[in-house]
């Protein structure tokens, strides 16, 4: 799915729920996305849990530019926040975003690991609890620069999966 020049990934059943309205300069659209079975890298696999997005998007019908005012990021019980704006560049979008998710359950994160092609090692798991992250994202979608913090607390695993390679 191709979504204002952002890949949405190679796979999965999303539906979405939503509404616009425009006073002719604007286009006001508020909705959710809902992505069941995600697949988001070519070497992985379907994601055992739903992904959801609350979102509200302010797009300027002229300079075809927009700010994501609200972007709520469901997993379980994970919450994460994405704000940001988009314009155009030639045939390209260009996207500033940011990405915050304090204190996330990393049992609800696990379950969408293999969409996006982590695998850990066989007979391995990650169990209890957090993770936190703040994030900015910049560029052209086929070329996003991500920078900022990822930090993991409190989380045991088997022994086993540090004797293993990570993938």
């Amino acid at each position: 799915m191709e979504l204002a020049g952002l890949n949405a990934g190679p796979g999965g059943l999303v539906s979405l729920e939503g509404s616009a309205e425009s006073n002719g300069r604007t286009a006001q659209v508020k909705g959710r996305l809902k992505a069941e079975r995600l697949k988001l890298a070519n070497n992985g696999t379907p994601a055992g849990r739903a992904v959801e997005l609350d979102f509200s998007v302010e797009h300027n019908l002229k300079t075809r530019a927009g700010h994501l005012r609200q972007g709520d990021i469901h997993i379980g019980a994970a919450r994460a926040t994405l704000t940001g704006a988009y314009s155009p560049r030639g045939a390209e979008t260009i996207w500033r975003l940011n990405l915050s998710g304090p204190n996330m359950p990393v049992p609800e994160l696990a379950a969408i690991l293999p969409a996006t092609g982590v695998v850990l090692p066989a007979g391995s798991s990650l169990q209890g609890g957090t993770v936190s992250l703040k994030l900015a994202i910049e560029g052209p979608a086929a070329s996003l620069v991500t920078s900022g913090s990822v930090a993991l607390q409190n989380t045991t695993s088997p022994a086993s999966i540090w004797a293993g390679k990570w993938r």
